[in-house]
């Protein structure tokens, strides 16, 4: 993808993730383009979904947040134990729900033509759409689960 269309990305976002606002009441929040980096927050009253584009590492990512108050929270740079976490990545989803869909890293870090990056974002979209539709509905149950794997990478990396 040509780092100077940023558009075709968020209109990609909007394609592929447009049951958020079929289904589910969201609605597109902001979109950012800072740094290389794109994202665009599609947002509920108690759900946000942040998908981006990290263009230097070549890396596609979407998050999977609680509102808090009704507001969208960043988690803290630096992760402890006592971290309270309001995003999670969709890849940590999709280990416990459907390790079947988890991408292959590899495909990230290199240049990814436009049908790479169109296939990436079909395949979160679809994860957030079959696995996260609790999440998407306000039922955070799964957090404590997505909390602990986060917070085992954190020690592992540690040690």
């Amino acid at each position: 993808m040509n780092n100077k269309y940023p558009d075709r990305f968020f209109n990609l976002c909007l394609q592929k993730f447009q049951f958020l606002f079929d289904e589910y009441g969201f609605k597109k929040k902001r979109k950012e383009t800072a740094g290389g980096d794109y994202g665009i927050l599609f947002q509920n009253k108690m759900t946000a979904i942040v998908v981006g584009f990290e263009w230097r590492d070549q890396y596609i990512y979407v998050r999977l947040c609680r509102l808090s108050d009704g507001e969208f929270r960043k988690n803290p740079i630096i992760i402890t134990e006592d971290s309270e976490i309001s995003c999670f990545d969709i890849e940590d989803l999709i280990t416990i729900r459907a390790p079947e869909m988890r991408i292959d890293p590899a495909v990230f870090g290199k240049a990814l033509s436009d049908d790479e990056v169109e296939s990436v974002l079909a395949i979160y979209a679809d994860a957030v759409h079959t696995q996260a539709s609790d999440i998407l509905k306000g039922d955070f149950s799964v957090w404590p689960e997505l909390d602990a794997i986060v917070k085992s990478r954190i020690r592992k990396l540690s040690a």
